[in-house]
């Protein structure tokens, strides 16, 4: 579950043609965004990604989700200081969108 403002779930999947999918759907469940595994970042990647350029103590969530109507996963984390952090990573490309620090 992510929320930031609205709540949206992300889940891993299947297509009707067997395909590895993430989906984001909304709370009410009237909005779902479908995104090709293959064509996304994906989990382990983002943790990745995080891991590299943050160096944390501990990561301790990744959630999919929409921040300005782009997919994103939130990736929280501890910082080397013991302080709160969050990263939004475009599902696209990883770069990033948003970024919290020491909380």
């Amino acid at each position: 579950m992510y929320n930031r403002g609205k709540v949206f779930y992300g889940v891993e999947g299947l297509d009707a043609k067997n395909k590895e999918v993430y989906a984001i759907i909304s709370e009410n469940g009237k909005k779902i965004s479908i995104y090709s595994k293959n064509k996304v970042i994906d989990q382990l990647k983002a943790r990745q990604l995080v891991q590299q350029e943050r160096n944390p103590k501990k990561i301790t969530k990744l959630a999919l989700g929409m921040y300005h109507n782009k997919p994103v996963w939130e990736v929280t984390y501890y910082n080397q200081n013991n302080k709160l952090c969050y990263d939004l990573l475009s599902l696209k490309d990883g770069h990033v969108m948003q970024s919290i620090q020491n909380i």
